[in-house]
């Protein structure tokens, strides 16, 4: 059995200055689609470089605020996006201490949210550290600058391993990269072969835009994210199961199904329309597909215990029902009864689901035979979805 492979992306420092609580669309695309199955990890000294940026750019905002009271608006508002409030609070403090315990508090959460952490540092070998600055040995540049660059790297390397895959995120094109190209400097790459084996992966990307366009170019990545997401209900902001049930009745409740070979359905049930659903009891999304934008496609095998009224002729009910399963029965005539029945019933769920704005915008549902194919059941979900349509259109240009 193959070994599951570990994927990380390790965020420089630089990465979280530019956009501090992750609102940005880069950001907002990762935490939507769970950094595209990667585990986000920032090293500890990136970490703290990107604390102090923030601690400074507060200092300084709040300093030019005092000294030019008359033009300090466009000072409040980047203070109101640097301590992330929507609004102005009533008796705004600015307290440089609580933003940055807020702001610690909220990246530790969400790197562990997506089963990432602040990477500890390295042990270091100090007589090395000396040799490589020395010698200019990257990201060591001129002047020595590159020690915190150097702990970073060395802490990215450590998760280096024979079941992961690293993807190294940092717009310091001028220590990791060779000039005005994606490639690693080198001396950067040289480092890291010595330290890979076969099947060992390590990648340079110089932007969260660059890692997305690398590993969701399709949008495959972000689909089975959102799969695994939607299924284990560890999507912010949407439940599929609660959904689902709230509104199973109207999704199917309005239509017929005659000749469903469900379980416990009677052969003499005619028109079977569910008009209460019980419980949901199991749902599978056996296939995703990206549409357009921010639009999945979900095609969703749910079960649940429903309510159907049918009518059956000349017969008692007890006699082609087991009466387990009947919830009333109306004797209308000599010739109908009108009977409610539970039955376990399946069908093929199909939803368009808008990921930014967290919403359902349209859905489809027919039968699922138990031993029928999912192929086949949303071949043919699709055919009669597109028919529908056409019949709508046609008469929408009669009309």
């Amino acid at each position: 059995m193959a070994t599951e492979i570990s994927l990380y992306i390790v965020l420089d420092a630089n990465i979280l200055i530019n956009d501090f609580w992750m609102t940005g669309p880069s950001f907002s695309y990762l935490l939507a689609h769970h950094f595209l199955g990667h585990r986000p990890m920032v090293p500890e000294v990136a970490f703290q470089e990107a604390r102090n940026h923030l601690r400074e750019r507060a200092k300084t905002l709040l300093s030019n605020r005092v000294e030019n009271v008359d033009g300090s608006q466009g000072n409040t508002l980047r203070l109101m996006r640097l301590f992330n409030y929507k609004k102005i609070p009533k008796n705004p403090s600015w307290n440089i201490d609580k933003l940055l315990t807020k702001w610690d508090k909220f990246v530790r959460g969400t790197l562990g949210k997506f089963n990432g952490q602040i990477l500890p540092n390295p042990s270091l070998d100090m007589e090395q550290i000396v040799k490589r600055s020395i010698a200019r040995k990257k990201p060591f540049s001129k002047g020595d600058r590159g020690f915190r660059d150097t702990i970073i790297w060395l802490s990215t390397l450590a998760l280096v391993g024979p079941n992961s895959g690293v993807s190294f995120v940092t717009s310091n094109t001028q220590d990791f990269f060779l000039p005005n190209s994606d490639k690693p400097h080198p001396e950067i790459l040289d480092e890291a072969k010595q330290r890979l084996i076969p099947g060992w992966k390590i990648q340079f990307h110089r932007s969260l835009d660059e890692f997305i366009t690398k590993f969701d170019s399709d949008r495959s990545s972000s689909s089975e994210a959102l799969q695994r997401a939607l299924i284990s209900n560890s999507l912010s902001g949407f439940d599929l199961w609660g959904w689902v049930e709230q509104n199973l009745l109207k999704i199917v409740g309005k239509d017929e199904f005659d000749e469903i070979p469900w379980a416990g359905v009677p052969y003499h049930a005619e028109a079977p329309t569910l008009v209460g659903v019980e419980e949901l009891i199991s749902m599978d999304i056996p296939r995703i597909k990206h549409i357009s934008d921010d639009i999945y496609r979900l095609y969703c095998d749910i079960a649940f215990i429903g309510h159907f009224s049918c009518d059956i002729a000349f017969s008692t009910a007890e006699s082609v029902v087991n009466p387990n399963q009947i919830l009333w029965k109306n004797e209308r005539d000599s010739i109908w009864t009108e009977v409610g029945i539970r039955v376990a019933a399946t069908f093929i769920l199909r939803i368009d689901f808008d990921t930014k704005c967290r919403l359902v915008t349209s859905y489809f549902a027919r039968p699922l035979i138990h031993w029928s194919s999912y192929g086949d059941a949303i071949e043919v979900l699709d055919r009669d979805y597109n028919e529908l349509n056409e019949e709508d259109e046609e008469e929408m240009i009669n009309s």
